[in-house]
């Protein structure tokens, strides 16, 4: 017990000591600040059949099946990008109002550019859906841009603290403290509205089959606080 107590004892006049001379340092501070724009290569699309929109004498799994086969004629692999989210049906109002059931089924589906969606919102609209949104934009190699713009931004941090010793003829040294203080991740929004996505009353042409809805770009910022040794 006692050469424990002597163990704590010494570990604490240890930390003491290291924040003591890291408090008594010389030391730079400066904020980095890196930002990247990417085009999103992953766009979801929430699409839901309703009953009620469909044409008279079709069921639910009738046009499901015609839109898988026509979304495999996209190109679109359906097993792995076409989500089942939710189905089910107003059965609260059928008791309310003795009404017929109204069923509906949502989907979640992955495409890769912005003529992919063109052409899905072309063949919902042949098959009456009108319910379909942009849920989210992403890409598939998000996590390794984040790591790069954080790593700019130290760097920037960096050469912001040596430019700054440099004009008065101080030196740069190590790191001695680094805080990544902000960040933000900003998929923007299609330049088509929602709205109009989901109003889609006309059959487009085959000559605009190949159209392409334009997406803006996805932007990444980090700022990084370091703070750098200043040497004698």
């Amino acid at each position: 017990m006692k050469y424990l107590l002597i163990i704590c004892l010494f570990l604490t006049i240890l930390i003491f000591s290291q924040e003591k001379n890291f408090i008594d340092a010389n030391y730079i501070e400066v904020t980095g600040t890196a930002e990247m724009e990417i085009e999103p290569d992953e766009i979801y699309l929430n699409i839901s059949i309703q009953e009620a929109d469909l044409k008279k004498g079709k069921t639910i799994e009738e046009v499901e099946k015609e839109m898988i086969s026509r979304l495999k004629n996209l190109a679109i692999n359906t097993d792995k990008d076409l989500q089942i989210r939710n189905l089910g049906g107003n059965f609260q109002t059928y008791l309310l109002k003795k009404d017929q059931i109204q069923t509906y089924k949502n989907y979640l589906l992955k495409v890769s550019t912005g003529k992919q969606v063109s052409q899905v919102l072309i063949l919902l609209n042949d098959l009456n859906i009108s319910s379909v949104n942009i849920e989210k934009t992403s890409h598939t190699k998000i996590e390794e841009f984040r790591r790069e713009v954080k790593v700019n931004a130290v760097k920037i941090a960096k050469k912001k603290a040596v430019d700054m010793l440099t004009s008065i003829d101080d030196t740069c040294g190590k790191a001695l403290y680094i805080l990544e203080t902000d960040n933000s991740y900003m998929p923007m929004q299609p330049q088509y509205s929602n709205v109009a996505m989901s109003k889609m009353q006309d059959v487009a042409p085959e000559s605009e089959y190949n159209a392409t809805i334009g997406f803006e770009k996805i932007k990444l910022q980090y700022k990084i606080l370091a703070r750098f040794q200043i040497l004698d």
